[in-house]
């Protein structure tokens, strides 16, 4: 093996160690720009998952209860996210918006469910795995 190899070897090896301990080499890393939605926190991301939650409760269980699109994660947004995620198979019942409680609430803009120019902002703001 010459000098040459060994080092483009070298550096094949730093870049994957680099790339996974960024999360770079997996094939389905979250969305980079946002992490996990949970209690107590504020902002555009709390205000499109309470968008998700009013649309679920509106469409599968006919507006049986709506929750103020404050922006504010409290407790009932902290409820309106178990119960979204209590009605959508494969789901964690945590209260937590991370990556696959995202996948499910972006589908909502992207099936339709929800119109308006919120879709393409809250796709950007929720945690997913696309």
């Amino acid at each position: 093996m010459g000098k040459h190899a060994s080092l483009r070897g070298l550096a094949v090896g730093a870049t994957a160690l680099l790339m996974t301990v960024t999360g770079a080499a997996t094939s389905a890393s979250a969305n980079p720009r946002v992490g996990n939605i949970s209690y107590g926190m504020s902002g555009p991301g709390v205000k499109c998952v309470q968008i998700a939650v009013n649309n679920y409760y509106g469409k599968k269980m006919q507006g049986a209860f709506a929750i103020d699109m404050d922006g504010v994660f409290g407790p009932a947004t902290l409820r309106g996210v178990k119960d979204f995620q209590g009605g959508n198979a494969n789901l964690d019942v945590d209260g937590i918006v991370g990556p696959q409680t995202g996948n499910r609430m972006v589908d909502w803009w992207l099936g339709g469910e929800v119109e308006g120019s919120d879709k393409d902002f809250c796709s950007s703001v929720l945690p997913t795995t696309r």
